[in-house]
Formats: structure tokens, C-alpha cells, sequence
């Protein structure tokens, strides 16, 4: 709905979406606390779905990619969505990458593997 908003009243807004394909926090909130997962989503396209609203789209990949993302949505007319691509047990919050880290050394190696993408 935000987007909508944005296009149809002609505002310039540039989102940054870390798009880890879940919720990725939350999924590890439930790891943390209940001792499994509750969350999961689709991998939503959200660069496509601004670009289908008529707005500006990126998705990033590379770290080193995001500069250049950044000047274009700057740049651009209209607002802008810069999906950028992390991996699941990313996230820009300091103690819950303290909590997985302290489960991860309790935890066997490899036990999560298959739930961290790897």
C-alpha cells in the first residue's frame, strides 16, 4: 500500500528492503526461544513489485553493487525500492547476532547449516 501511495501522489521515497527470504529475525527469535521456527515466507520480488507500481527497482546482489544502486535512486525521478539480496541469519540487529552466535557454540557443528542457507 505505501507504494501505491507514493506513486499516485508523485512523492520521492527511497526504500532499502534486506530481503533474507523470511523472516529472518523472527524465524531465529523462535529458534532462540522455543527451540524451532514459526516463520516462513516466499521470496517476494520487491524491486519488481515497485518496478510493476511504475516506480525505480533494484535488486543487489554484491555489496559492491550497492553504491552504485544508491546514485541511481538518488538520481531517479521517481521513487525507488533497492532490494538488497542477504542471507537468512543476517540481520542489521547486534544482539540477536550475539544470541545465535552464543546457540551456535552450544550447538554441534552443523546443526544449522541446513537452516542458514549453507
Amino acid at each position: 500500500g505505501e507504494l501505491v501511495t507514493l506513486k499516485e501522489h508523485g512523492l520521492k521515497i527511497i526504500s532499502v528492503v534486506l530481503n533474507n527470504r523470511s523472516w529472518g529475525w523472527m524465524e531465529w527469535v523462535a529458534k532462540l526461544n522455543y527451540g524451532r521456527e514459526y516463520f516462513a515466507l516466499p521470496d517476494v520480488p520487491f524491486a519488481r513489485v515497485a518496478e510493476a507500481l511504475g516506480l525505480r527497482g533494484m535488486r543487489v546482489g554484491r555489496p559492491e553493487d550497492l553504491k552504485p544502486a544508491l546514485i541511481e535512486a538518488i538520481e531517479a525521478p521517481e521513487s525507488a525500492v533497492i532490494e538488497v539480496e542477504s542471507a537468512i541469519w543476517e540481520a542489521p540487529i547486534p544482539a540477536y547476532r550475539e544470541a545465535l552466535a552464543e546457540l551456535q557454540q552450544r550447538e554441534p557443528a552443523g546443526a544449522f547449516a541446513g537452516n542458514l542457507g549453507g
